[in-house]
């Protein structure tokens, strides 16, 4: 298996990954994808949606050649917590963006360090 080479910088993946998530994916939500995650191409708009995020990025990887994935859990509005409950927000969550109906996600680790969900960077890539 080889790993995919990020070919834009982390700003610019989130930006892309964000505004193809509320353009093209969230439109076309249902209840029945509430808690699935979405696999999307950054530069082509192509998406998958599975409730395993492994499963949705394999069917996306099926049908575009050398994608490159942002994954966002369409419910929770972030994929996975990184660092330990007192990490700072350089450690970060990542994450998309949640709409305001979701409400405030600054309490979810009870972590006092942070301002908000919107202080972190905003995809796993952005590590790298």
């Amino acid at each position: 298996m080889t790993v995919a080479k990020r070919r834009y910088p982390a700003e610019e993946f989130a930006r892309r990954g964000d505004d193809l998530f509320e353009k093209k994916v969230r439109p076309k939500l249902t209840v029945a994808d509430e808690d699935k995650f979405a696999a999307i191409d950054i530069e082509t708009g192509e998406f998958e949606l599975d409730k395993n995020e492994k499963r949705a990025c394999d069917r996306l990887c099926k049908r575009v050649a050398d994608p490159q994935i942002w994954l966002v859990h369409v419910t929770m509005g972030y994929l996975h917590r990184f660092g330990g409950a007192r990490a700072s927000a350089a450690n970060f969550t990542a994450k998309t963006s949640t709409p305001a109906s979701r409400g405030d996600r600054a309490s979810w680790n009870n972590d006092p360090s942070r301002s908000g969900p919107d202080s972190a960077p905003r995809h796993a890539n952005a590590l790298q």
